[in-house]
Parts: structure tokens; C-alpha cells; sequence
């Protein structure tokens, strides 16, 4: 079966060559005014993949491996791509091309180096460096949905499931319902997910609803929601039309820290305000938006869409995902310095 997929999609390759043209519904997803001017980059990754049907993918949710190197499954999941970690790239020039990995709607994330996937109505795999399957977590009774992504304060797996949003500690092979959003209310669906960069909040796409809200990974106290309890809803947006789905959450000193990134079904990027929960199309004609996959080497946010892998910049002094690296100040430079200069005094008097 992958070799017919891959002898099919050149196939399609060559004669989209011949005819000169793309598929018709091309993404040609491009930042707006708005996007631009608050300092956000586009880029694409990977482009001119050759499927052109609304629901058809390529490459779906993403990760960054051990390596520094994006580790891509096909929406099929019958192959699983590696690529540098690079922009302007096209599907064959991909590093390595590794044989059967989870089946059908995956997701992957990292922790630390670790990948780790999922298939939507099936289970959760630790996998290897190249995407490929190492084993089964052993979850009893949990099958997955779409959205998996990491909290960067425990590692954990956050996942949207068909019990709810989910709290899985990979190693203990364990979870923990957070809320039950979806296995109660049948007008709710759990699509994409991501987790605030101090792990206190997971922001789900509620499908049907076509809302993003956001469930507390804390007893505490939050600077945004104030005290909060374990699985507790504390943000909600109304009715958003887009098709809201993979996300990510901005961090750092700019001042759109604490928004929150969405990959929307429509084509469009928006950008959510918790505070005024309300949404802005900064980036639009795009074919159609689904997951969405953090670079944890470089604090960028993957996009997929159809025939695309694209890859949103946060403005400086921001990331997305993580607090982004702070550039050394004076006087760690002068303190990491004056070792060597005392090394290099004593070297003079040596002499």
C-alpha cells in the first residue's frame, strides 16, 4: 500500500509538471496587514505536496526529534519523513523515508528527544527517532482523537480523547481524565490542543462548537484566570465560524504574550486574546488548516495545510510554545569573560 501511495502521488507530480499548473484548491497562505505589522513571518517548510482534496493530506501533525530534524507521518500512515529542520524544502527532499508507522490521523509530540504519537480511534506509541513505532503505552480503555501535545512543565502527554481532554504520564504509563468535555456533552468534539508554556492551562479546538477553551492542569493560582482547580474550564471563546483547530501559545516579553496561534479549517491563522476572548485573522488564503506542531529547537509554531507544511515566527521577544531564550546581558557577558581574561593576564606575566 505505501508503495502504491508513493508511486501515485508522483504520478500526480509529473503531471501537474506537464500541465504547468496546481491543484485548484493550492494554498497560498500569506500573512495579512494585521499579521505583519504586530511582527509575525510565514515561511513554508515543505511545499508543493500533490494532493488536492479538502480532506486530503500529506504531511499531518509534526515533530523535531533528538536530532534537531522534523520527523513528519503521512496522513495514511504508512511512511513517516524526516526533514532538516529548514524552510523552503518539497516533499522528496526529505533526509530519510521510514517504512510503517502508527496508522491513520496522527498525531506526534516531543519530550525532550523522546517522540511520542497517536492515531485517531486507536492508541498512543512511544515511538523512534524516525517516526516508526517502538512500542505501545499500555492505557487501558483510552482511544485517541487528534490533538497531543506536550506540558513542558512535566512532560506529560495532554491529549484530546474519546473520555475527554487527558493527562498521560508516559513513563508510568498512566492517565488522567481533566475534564470530560467530550464523553458528556455530544455537541463537543476535542480536536486540536496545546498547553500554556508554564503548564497551567491546555487550550482545546472544540470542534462542533467551534470554540476554543481552555481546562486548568493545576490547583493554583494563574496570573491570567486567578485560583483554579484541577480540569476546571476557565476561558471560553463564543462561536468562531473558522474551523478552529492546531494551536500554539505565545510567550516572552513582546506584547502578544499569553495569545494563543490557531491553524483554522477555513484557510485563515487567527490569533485568540484570552482576555477579550475574541479572534484576529492575521494570516489568510490558505486551502485548509488542521494540525499544528511545535519546533522545540527554535520556538516556531508548524502549520499544516493540504499541500503544505508552513512554519509561523512569533514577533521578537516572543516564541511560541516556550519562554524564548534570553540574549545575554552586559554583565553575564562580562562575567563569562573575565575568566579568560584572567587566563590570558597570567599567560602575558608567563611569558
Amino acid at each position: 500500500m505505501a508503495g502504491w501511495w508513493r508511486n501515485g502521488a508522483l504520478a500526480l507530480v509529473a503531471a501537474l509538471a506537464v500541465c504547468g499548473t496546481r491543484p485548484a484548491n493550492a494554498s497560498a497562505l500569506t500573512l495579512n496587514g494585521t499579521g505583519t505589522g504586530m511582527g509575525f513571518t510565514l515561511t513554508t517548510v515543505v511545499g508543493g505536496l500533490p494532493l488536492g482534496g479538502y480532506y486530503d493530506y500529506t504531511l499531518v501533525s509534526v515533530a523535531v526529534n533528538a536530532s534537531g530534524n522534523i520527523v513528519a507521518p503521512l496522513t495514511s500512515g504508512f511512511d513517516s519523513y524526516t526533514y532538516a529542520n529548514a524552510d523552503n524544502q518539497t516533499l522528496y527532499g526529505y533526509l530519510s523515508n521510514a517504512g510503517t508507522t502508527v496508522p491513520g490521523g496522527m498525531a506526534i509530540t516531543a519530550v525532550g528527544g523522546q517522540l511520542y504519537g497517536s492515531a485517531f480511534s486507536g492508541g498512543y506509541y512511544k515511538l523512534n527517532q524516525d517516526g516508526t513505532v517502538q512500542s505501545t503505552l499500555a492505557l487501558p480503555g483510552l482511544m485517541a482523537r487528534y490533538g497531543l501535545w506536550t506540558n513542558p512543565a512535566n512532560g506529560h502527554l495532554i491529549s484530546s480523547s474519546f473520555q475527554g481532554l487527558v493527562d498521560i504520564d508516559p513513563v508510568a504509563q498512566s492517565f488522567t481524565v481533566v475534564n470530560t468535555l467530550t464523553a458528556n456533552d455530544p455537541l463537543s468534539y476535542a480536536d486540536g490542543v496545546t498547553v500554556t508554556p508554564d503548564g497551567q492551562v491546555a487550550y482545546v479546538a472544540d470542534f462542533w462548537a467551534d470554540k476554543v477553551r481552555g481546562f486548568s492542569l493545576v490547583n493554583g493560582t494563574s496570573a491570567l484566570y486567578g485560583a483554579m482547580t484541577y480540569g476546571q474550564e476557565v476561558f471560553t471563546t463564543a462561536y468562531l465560524g473558522r474551523g478552529s483547530d492546531g494551536m500554539g501559545v505565545l510567550a516572552g516579553t513582546c506584547a502578544l504574550a499569553g495569545q494563543i496561534v490557531v491553524n483554522n479549517n477555513d484557510g485563515t491563522v487567527g490569533l485568540i486574546d484570552p482576555l477579550a476572548a475574541t479572534e484576529t485573522t492575521i494570516a489568510s488564503g490558505g486551502n485548509r488548516g488542521d494540525y499544528a506542531g511545535l519546533d522545540t529547537t527554535g520556538g516556531t509554531l508548524f502549520l499544516s495545510q493540504n499541500d503544505s507544511l508552513m512554519r509561523i515566527t512569533a514577533p521578537a521577544g516572543c516564541s511560541i510554545g516556550s519562554n524564548p531564550t534570553p540574549e545575554p546581558s552586559g554583565l553575564a557577558l562580562l562575567a563569562a569573560g573575565l575568566p579568560m581574561l584572567g587566563m590570558l593576564r597570567r599567560r602575558r606575566f608567563a611569558l
